[in-house]
């Protein structure tokens, strides 16, 4: 080989080596990025995971209140129903001891006669 072309492939080999250098460190750079970016994915999901429980706990509490709510109205109809039934049954006392009442008096003065 003569010299010329001997300079030319040290030349060649230097500038490959350069470039593979660079490669090799934009290589570790994307590396290092993609470790990070696989590491935001296991956070992100572990973060997704804690809010579909989250979600799940909400959508049960919300069930349960829903369920105590309409529960809540049946006792406030039921109360409502009671009470009414309550006032008609002290006014049918009330009438039944005034009836007896007067029954009581027209006896006695039936007996005073």
């Amino acid at each position: 080989m003569d010299r010329a072309k001997l300079e030319e492939l040290e030349t060649t080999n230097s500038s490959l080596s350069l470039d593979n250098q660079k490669y090799q460190r934009t290589i570790e750079n994307l590396q290092r990025k993609l470790e990070d970016i696989e590491r935001e994915v296991r956070e992100t999901e572990q973060e997704n995971q804690k809010l579909n429980k989250t979600v799940e706990t909400l959508k049960s509490s919300t069930r349960r209140l829903n369920d105590l709510e309409k529960e809540t109205t049946d006792l406030e109809a039921e109360n409502h129903r009671l009470d009414r039934e309550n006032k008609s049954l002290v006014k049918e006392v009330n009438r039944l001891k005034n009836s007896l009442e007067v029954s009581v008096l027209d006896k006695l003065k039936a007996n005073k006669s």
